[in-house]
């Protein structure tokens, strides 16, 4: 393994761990269960009867919160390799640990507020007289957000890696700007996705699953001029596809020798 690979490696193992632990929090139940009755309805009951939920002021928005939080850790750490490299590699070594925290609260800052404003649309589609209706309009909305140039855009704005300052506290506010920055163009490129789980009356966790690697395999793209254009993430298969045959090669390889070594 090279300098570059263990580099890598290490930054994103403990990332996939966190990420590991929130989906494990999730399939056991509470974190999954506090968001996704919320967003179908206050309580559980609501979810097995016809009918708006309670009013948003009523709704168990800590639990809502910590739901949101939860599924922001499972389905976005595994896409935050490239940038807490950047922070890390930019940031002495005494203060490496601080700037990656920085860099995470400014990002989760963004992705909560946004939370919020999710939460509150998938309520309110809940509550329309039609809610399979609204909810397949707002399918529809999303799947044109991810055609459009303004989702292109965002997209090629996470790829920036901007310098960040070395010393003292312009060093965390400088990282915590980039996390908030990132965030920022991350809920712009991602937030339709993220809604889907909340639009469906069923199989949220399937959603979520799909959604996470649907966004994992974004992350290998490159950047594109933007355009109207539904653009499938296509590379993440290539590489598995590349990985399976070298390692098919080295395995028949491997086995040749072994036979002639017989010999």
């Amino acid at each position: 393994m090279t300098p570059a690979a263990r580099e890598r490696a290490r930054v994103r193992t403990p990332l996939l761990l966190a990420s590991a632990c929130a989906w494990a929090i999730l399939l056991a139940g509470p974190g999954h269960s506090a968001l996704l009755h919320g967003a179908h309805g206050a309580h559980p009951a609501h979810h097995a009867q016809p009918g708006p939920p309670a009013a948003p002021g009523d709704a168990p928005w800590a639990a809502l919160a910590l739901g949101w939080a939860i599924m922001l850790v499972a389905m976005m750490l595994p896409v935050l390799g490239a940038p807490v490299r950047h922070v890390q590699s930019r940031s002495l070594w005494s203060r490496r640990g601080r700037a990656v925290a920085a860099f995470l609260a400014g990002y989760g800052a963004v992705w909560m507020a946004a939370g919020v404003v999710l939460m509150a649309a998938a309520l309110a589609l809940r509550a329309s007289p039609q809610p399979r209706l609204a909810a397949g309009l707002a399918a529809t909305l999303v799947v044109a957000w991810q055609a459009s140039p303004w989702k292109q855009g965002c997209f090629n704005r996470l790829h920036g890696h901007p310098a960040l300052p070395a010393f003292g506290v312009r060093a965390d506010l400088g990282a915590a700007a980039f996390g908030v920055a990132h965030g920022f163009w991350c809920v712009g490129s991602c937030w339709g996705l993220m809604l889907l789980p909340m639009l469906s009356a069923s199989g949220h966790l399937a959603i979520m699953a799909l959604v996470s690697l649907w966004v994992w395999a974004e992350q290998l793209e490159r950047a594109a001029a933007a355009g109207w254009a539904l653009r499938v993430p296509l590379k993440a298969g290539r590489i598995i596809l590349a990985q399976a045959r070298l390692r098919s090669l080295r395995a028949r390889g491997a086995s040749q020798g072994l036979l002639r070594n017989q010999r």
